[in-house]
């Protein structure tokens, strides 16, 4: 077991080295691209993409040109991929348990963490954050019990990545929370959506500090929203948004204040992007503040849209 342990820890900090996450940051800023995760027949591949400015037209739609992939064997499937400076963790579901697995789809490396210890009919989210003053890395795992007929507590824990002791440790939960996902990491600050109970909406938006491992809440009112679904979360040159759209507008929640929850409201008229009746969802925004739209469902040609709010 002692070997096992020191085996997995060696593997992380080769995925998480000083050199990686310097390089990935510099680089980023410069040659922004995009990261496709396609899982078949028992095997996840990764495709990046280079985002290249359309040359006939500075203000449409970016070209996207697939120049590398890489793939993974599974031993399970994933339903969600939680993607970080050049990272990917995903919570993979196994035939009698639940692992979180983190990739690194730059070198072809992944690693399985510890397995949390849960009881049984219970439910483990997992997110990836990263401090950049510390310049580390963190996974947060909720674990939230299905059937709780007895009651039981949730329980938060942490794990470190790339410092040499790579265990799950405690961390106090101030409000239990049933997670939704669709996260996002800006400095330093881990924010994802929840509800206050099972299957409803998002009720409010935890905000998760990673280096001091103590998560905020902002309560999302009912008011807040013309929309009727849960929105999502992206990073507008370093403020949190909060967005959502239908086949005609395209709704913003910008965050002003924190702590007292204040948040901008802007509304936009949105024009058709695609000729064909494919439904299309919100996958994140680039670093230049475009929204990129991607096809629930695939097809060939698979395509990817940004759209210019200028």
């Amino acid at each position: 077991m002692k070997k096992l342990k020191k085996n997995v820890s060696l593997r992380i900090e080769i995925l998480v080295v000083q050199n990686f996450i310097e390089s990935f940051l510099t680089k980023s800023l410069t040659c922004p691209r995009l990261l496709f995760a396609i899982q078949v027949d028992g095997k996840l591949f990764f495709s990046s993409s280079l985002q290249a400015p359309n040359p006939n037209n500075k203000t449409s739609s970016s070209l996207v040109l697939v120049d590398h992939q890489l793939y993974f064997p599974t031993d399970g499937s994933s339903k969600e991929f939680h993607h970080l400076n050049g990272l990917v963790y995903r919570q993979e579901q196994r035939k009698t348990q639940s692992v979180g697995v983190i990739c690194h789809p730059s070198t072809g490396k992944s690693v399985t963490l510890p397995q949390v210890k849960t009881k049984k009919l219970a439910k483990t989210n997992g997110f990836i954050g990263f401090d950049p003053m510390e310049k580390q890395f963190k996974v947060l795992s909720i674990t939230c019990y299905v059937v709780n007929i007895f009651h039981l507590p949730q329980e938060h824990r942490v794990m470190t990545l790339g410092n040499g002791q790579h265990i799950w440790r405690n961390i106090k939960n101030r409000k239990p929370h049933y997670p939704l996902g669709k996260e996002i990491c800006i400095n330093g600050v881990l924010y994802y959506l929840a509800s206050i109970s099972e299957n409803s909406s998002a009720s409010m938006i935890v905000c998760f500090d990673v280096r001091s491992e103590i998560s905020s809440f902002i309560d999302i009112d009912a008011h807040m929203w013309t929309l009727s679904f849960n929105p999502t979360l992206t990073n507008y040159k370093g403020k949190l948004a909060a967005v959502r759209s239908t086949w005609r507008t395209l709704e913003f929640l910008f965050l002003e204040d924190a702590k007292k929850h204040k948040w901008s409201n802007r509304i936009y008229q949105l024009r058709p992007l695609c000729k064909s009746n494919e439904e299309l969802y919100i996958v994140g925004m680039t670093g230049t503040g475009e929204i990129v739209f991607a096809p629930y469902f695939l097809s060939d040609p698979f395509c990817v849209y940004f759209y210019n709010r200028q």
